[in-house]
């Protein structure tokens, strides 16, 4: 997923993707099929937010998961 504006984010792929969850999450913490368009723009709006609070702050409010290769 991609969104205009700022990139700069601990919470971006190289590419300048959003990384908006770990992909061995519970499906509580992440997006699925099942949960349709507005769950997913839900995710994107949050992920947006957190951006913004950490680029304010330097601190990114919610949980985080590890990042590598």
């Amino acid at each position: 997923m991609y969104t205009d504006g700022p990139s700069e984010s601990p919470h971006r792929y190289s590419d300048g993707a959003l990384c908006m969850w770990y992909p061995y999450d519970a499906s509580e913490q992440r997006w699925i099929r099942d949960g349709g368009p507005a769950a997913l723009l839900g995710h994107v709006v949050a992920h947006l937010l957190r951006e913004e609070w950490w680029r304010s702050t330097g601190e990114w409010p919610g949980q985080e998961a590890p990042h590598g290769t």
